[in-house]
């Protein structure tokens, strides 16, 4: 009689590890670079104005070709009440008490080598970025809206952290440092990065979202008090939905 053999190996019965995917928000550095944080105070009171940066970092679950854009939603907003109207200073729009005109904020896509040593960059000296849009108390908060071109596409890999963008916030117009006119640089805010829109040429191609933590977080904080919760209030802010069960017509809201 012949004998069945069974060979058991536990490597067998490892999954293969899933892809890290999402999207981070830090200040000072870069997602997996020491000297991050999540947390910062403004330095409202500083002679002649003081500056914080913002990194964003992303990486995408399967590899994705031929991009060509990536359109960035950003919330501002009261850590404790993303319903309450935000400060002076906060509202970066155009005629705004800090309007981004007015270099209050201002966005890169040149990789600082010290401060995001643990990411690769994907743009290049062909790339164009701006700030597309910020619109004050919509839906429920402050909304900057970025956008990043490449004039050649890119193939993005898997198992790959990017450098995304930096943003730099300046207090010159704070009325804490004698010579600005906003008040509420002090308030403590938190950031949300709720999506990032990658678009591709290719034909068939549909944009591909990426959404929720990363290495760290999607949502960092300013001044004492602030804090990232999860609110239900304002349905961008909780992205905790994996990217494949978004629908088309869900994302194009984001946008209107």
């Amino acid at each position: 009689m012949k004998k069945t053999l069974l060979f058991c190996s536990p490597l067998l019965a490892l999954a293969a590890p899933s892809a890290i995917a999402g999207i981070d928000l830090t200040w000072r550095a870069c997602n997996t670079t020491p000297g991050m944080t999540s947390y910062d105070v403004l330095d409202c009171a500083a002679a002649g104005g003081g500056a914080i940066d913002l990194f964003g970092c992303f990486q995408v679950a399967e590899t994705q070709d031929s991009v060509v854009d990536m359109d960035c939603s950003l919330n501002v907003e009261w850590n404790d009440d993303p319903a309450r109207p935000l400060g002076d200073f906060w509202h970066f729009e155009r005629g705004g008490c800090n309007d981004l005109a007015n270099g209050s904020a201002v966005l890169s896509i040149t990789r600082p080598d010290t401060l995001c040593s643990g990411t690769v960059s994907p743009w290049d000296a062909r790339t164009t970025q701006f700030a597309k849009d910020y619109r004050p108390d919509t839906p429920c908060s402050g909304q900057f809206y970025l956008t990043i071109y490449r004039q050649t596409p890119l193939k993005l890999l898997a198992n790959t952290n990017y450098f995304g963008f930096r943003v730099t916030f300046r207090t010159d117009h704070a009325v804490e440092n004698g010579t600005g006119e906003c008040i509420g640089c002090p308030d403590p805010i938190r950031l949300f990065w709720n999506t990032a829109l990658l678009i591709n040429i290719r034909a068939d191609g549909h944009p591909y979202v990426v959404s929720g933590a990363g290495f760290v977080s999607d949502c960092v904080t300013l001044n004492p008090g602030g804090f990232c919760g999860c609110h239900t209030d304002c349905f961008l802010n909780c992205s905790t939905v994996p990217v494949r069960n978004r629908t088309w017509g869900q994302l194009k809201s984001f946008y209107r």
